[in-house]
């Protein structure tokens, strides 16, 4: 009966964390879009974001295990095929297409869109690794893709036309690239979840930069807005995945998934605080929807591992 409760307790705590996680990349979607109104091109951003979390997080776990605080155990040999997939996935791959995305779409539009990244979690773990959702997870999911669909027709009435579409498009590729990264993590999640994002973040940070050097002239980039990066970096990516990959260990990836797509909320609320952004009605419309769907999974999911 006491492990009972210590085990409700650990999977309470996982789930606050994760839902932590959700704000943090939530907000990620706005504040990316004010730097790239200040035209920090888009490959060298997502470098810049996850080098800073990989840097930072890696820099703490050695603080961390210097003092004795941590004793969780690190990556071995064997996780590091699951470590190369998500960050090729989820490190290298997504965060180009979202901002290059966020760069023609409205960040309203962007942190809506971004919650069929639960629904490609779910069903890649159907698909690759035998999960099986119940008829109502399925229909919620079906909700959820409807609801993108309606806020993907709002990116029509955003003032961007075509742009603003095919913007919404690689956000939703971006998804795809997160479900299979959410799942390849979720191999490796009894791990140590800051060594994962530490590594995640220097390999694939590194490895954007270096395209951004290879093919786009650099801009001379204020510090400033290089620190303000860099901060982003670290708790929009690489805290955010800690706490993310901390959450699969606990809760599993439908759960976990489920918790962290309640970030469009925060992404919306900061998009029209912050950059005044106004939804239009079919945004406004298929952004209810939507969050209707992710709620009804979550409800249903509550009690999957």
């Amino acid at each position: 009966m006491a492990s009972s409760r210590g085990d409700r307790r650990v999977r309470m705590r996982a789930a606050v964390l994760v839902l932590v996680a959700g704000a943090l990349f939530g907000a990620s979607n706005p504040l990316a879009k004010l730097l790239l109104d200040e035209d920090f091109p888009a490959v060298a951003m997502a470098g810049t974001f996850y080098l800073a979390s990989g840097v930072e997080l890696l820099v703490l776990r050695w603080i961390l295990r210097a003092a004795r605080r941590r004793s969780e155990p690190g990556l071995g040999r064997t996780d590091f095929k699951w470590l190369a997939g998500a960050i090729l996935a989820g490190g290298i791959a997504a965060p180009v297409a979202q901002l290059y995305g966020l760069k023609v779409a409205p960040a309203h539009i962007a942190s809506l869109i971004v919650s069929v990244e639960v629904v490609f979690t779910i069903l890649i773990a159907v698909l690759l690794f035998g999960e099986r959702p119940t008829a109502r997870e399925y229909g919620a999911m079906g909700v959820v893709v409807l609801g993108a669909l309606a806020v993907g027709f709002g990116t029509r009435g955003s003032g961007g036309g075509g742009e603003a579409v095919a913007g919404a498009l690689l956000i939703v590729l971006a998804c795809l690239l997160w479900g299979f990264d959410n799942n390849f993590s979720e191999r490796i999640s009894a791990k140590d979840p800051i060594q994962i994002a530490g590594v995640k973040g220097l390999v694939a940070g590194g490895a954007n930069l270096v395209l951004a050097a290879a093919f786009f002239t650099l801009p001379r980039l204020d510090p400033a807005l290089l620190a303000f990066a860099s901060i982003v970096g670290l708790l929009s990516y690489g805290t955010s995945i800690a706490l993310f990959v901390y959450g699969l260990r606990h809760l599993g990836p439908s759960r976990t998934a489920s918790l962290f797509a309640t970030a469009p909320v925060w992404g919306v609320v900061l998009s029209w605080t912050a950059l005044g952004e106004k939804p239009g009605p079919f945004a406004l419309a298929g952004g209810v929807i939507l969050l209707g769907g992710i709620w009804a999974l979550l409800a249903l999911s509550s009690g999957r591992r």
